[in-house]
């Protein structure tokens, strides 16, 4: 039986497709280990998107014959965290924010200011 995933409404970016790392992580979740995620395309929310398993260990996601997404096992990766900016930077940071307005992401799941 094929599997299959979709991204519901709530989890938008732009809105009318999913949030780039939201959709990313909820594929990466049908991998073991770290997952190197590509997305080809918009994201369809709450529609059924067809995953597909390939023998290499990777996976696919197709909307019809579309490729809208690609996951597969990624080598081990060292990450150095950045130290965290002060409250300062951040409210400053936080009125430049060009997302603050009615636009195309202002009700995106991470950066929304509207939600």
């Amino acid at each position: 039986m094929p599997e299959s995933i979709s991204i519901p409404r709530r989890f938008n970016g732009p809105l009318e497709s999913g949030n780039g790392g939201y959709c990313a992580g909820a594929l990466a979740g049908f991998l073991e280990g770290a997952a190197e995620v590509s997305l080809r395309c918009p994201v369809p929310l709450d529609t059924p998107l067809d995953l597909m398993r390939e023998n290499d260990g990777s996976v696919r996601v197709l909307d019809g014959e579309e490729l809208v997404a690609e996951a597969r096992p990624a080598p081990d990766l060292e990450v150095e965290v950045p130290a965290p900016v002060s409250s300062s930077e951040a409210r400053l940071a936080a009125m430049r924010y060009r997302g603050r307005s009615d636009g195309l992401f202002s009700r995106c799941f991470v950066c929304g200011r509207a939600r």
